[in-house]
């Protein structure tokens, strides 16, 4: 397309009616029968042949018909609803509602976008900052968004790269190695200490504790062989 556009004054084409005829050589036939189905004023005797002539208007006219008018208002409502999601920086966020402002026809893009992102940011502590300082442009408050979204991203990162190193509780132990290199067992449950009392005769641990056992303070008279 840009080799397209030179070729008039490549080839020192500067008669109006030629470009025009260039023009639909290299547009093609399609676009010709579009052109004439098209309504285009005749140029007024009295115009500026440099800037409305037959070459001019048959432009204009294609860029009106492939290029139609937004609806401002439509444009305008869908850059108010944008917001910033939960993965997008600062940065990004602002490119995207640049980006939405193209058709939107506001008088000064940069106030808008500022206060777009000022109500609809996912840092509290930004707005905050454009609340309590309200001459900041919107490069200002862009560079700060930046710092701010580092600052907490930095030690998230930290804090989740060192959060697998820690251990829980409720894991279990299977023993405990000493310096020595001997390892104590953990103490057995309560059924594994169920045995038989080798003064009574009967289980051991008893209930009521050492006390409770019927041979509790009594002489043994039975002598060994």
């Amino acid at each position: 397309m840009v080799g397209q556009v030179r070729q008039p004054a490549a080839m020192n084409i500067t008669d109006n009616a030629r470009k025009k005829v260039l023009l639909f050589h290299l547009a093609g036939e399609a676009v010709y029968d579009i052109f004439q189905g098209l309504v285009v004023a005749d140029v007024p005797a009295d115009a500026d042949k440099d800037v409305d002539n037959v070459y001019t208007t048959a432009k204009r006219a294609l860029d009106a018909h492939f290029n139609p008018k937004q609806n401002t208002e439509y444009e305008i409502y869908t850059f108010r609803k944008a917001r910033q999601t939960d993965n997008e920086t600062p940065d990004a966020y602002h490119a995207r509602l640049r980006a939405l402002t193209k058709h939107c026809e506001f008088a000064d893009s940069d106030a808008e976008i500022k206060s777009h992102i000022i109500q609809t940011c996912n840092l509290t502590r930004l707005r905050r900052k454009a609340l309590t300082v309200p001459d900041l442009t919107l490069n200002q408050l862009i560079d700060i968004g930046r710092a701010m979204e580092m600052s907490e991203r930095q030690p998230r990162s930290i804090e989740n790269g060192t959060s697998c190193l820690t251990t829980t509780d409720s894991q279990p132990v299977a023993a405990i190695r000493h310096a020595a290199g001997r390892t104590r067992r953990q103490p057995p449950t309560q059924r594994q200490q169920s045995a038989t009392c080798r003064y009574c005769g009967g289980h051991f641990p008893h209930p009521g504790g050492r006390s409770a056992c019927p041979a509790y303070g009594s002489t043994c008279h039975q002598q060994s062989l």
